[in-house]
């Protein structure tokens, strides 16, 4: 289960301000099993029929307006489509319950799409769902029935093969893209993990001329500097957690 959390700081003074990490502790189950969401990103895309006209895989991370604007082509069974190849790397092996398909898009018309997923042992791709239309704009969860662990290497790696087509030719804005996994853990320890920010919102003032929001992310001497209005300033960002919500014991938010 997804649990987000977001985050508003407001300031009444102009001032440079930069968030640096967020550190979530879980709480400590003992020897209990606990269902955890691990996410991945694509680490390349290849298209493999239509094409790319801006942006990269590293565009897919988050709903945040960065897009990869896709083209399509004609296939070889002469449909117009984008057909393209996603690696993700460092996907969990064992104790998977189930696999999800996420896709975010911004200007779908009417598309469909069709999810597979490459079987290592027989080195092909296996089709995962039956064609189902793309959201028109939003999240597309597509639950990958029939998951296995023929579908994750040696090395972590898992391949999906994503076919999107229509009547007429289109373009196509992804946001994001994720494989996200229901797996079964074993609890001993506390766990703490930190989540930096590199996105926001500004909800009052204006961003200063020359800094971003991904200045946010390393503690590097840049700061996100906003100009307050009315004598305040305020912006928002949403950090996904992929916990339990009773999982989570505290969250300590530490800022420079």
């Amino acid at each position: 289960m997804r649990k987000f959390l977001s985050l508003i700081f407001a300031l009444f003074v102009t001032l440079p301000f930069c968030t640096k990490c967020y550190a979530i502790e879980v709480d400590s189950l003992g020897d209990e099993v606990r269902h955890v969401v691990r996410q991945s990103v694509p680490a390349n895309i290849e298209i493999l029929d239509g094409s790319i006209q801006s942006g990269a895989a590293g565009d897919l991370e988050y709903l945040d307006q960065k897009v990869v604007l896709l083209k399509s082509g004609v296939s070889d069974a002469g449909k117009n489509c984008v057909r393209l190849e996603a690696l993700f790397t460092g996907v969990p092996k064992t104790r998977i319950q189930s696999a999800t398909f996420r896709l975010g898009t911004v200007n779908a018309g009417s598309l469909t799409y069709t999810i597979s997923l490459f079987d290592w042992n027989s080195n092909s791709y296996i089709e995962h769902n039956l064609t189902g239309a793309i959201s028109s704009k939003g999240l597309n969860e597509i639950n990958l029935i029939n998951w296995s662990d023929c579908h994750i290497d040696d090395s972590a790696n898992v391949k999906v093969e994503v076919t999107i087509s229509a009547e007429s030719p289109f373009e196509l804005s992804l946001d994001q893209m994720q494989l996200l996994l229901l797996c079964e853990e074993s609890v001993q320890n506390v766990e703490v993990r930190n989540y930096t920010v590199e996105n926001a919102q500004i909800e009052q003032g204006t961003t200063a001329a020359g800094t971003t929001a991904k200045n946010l992310k390393d503690r590097d001497g840049a700061s996100f500097q906003v100009k307050s209005s009315n004598k305040k300033a305020a912006w928002t960002t949403t950090v996904p957690l992929y916990y339990e919500k009773n999982d989570v014991q505290t969250l300590y938010r530490k800022y420079v």
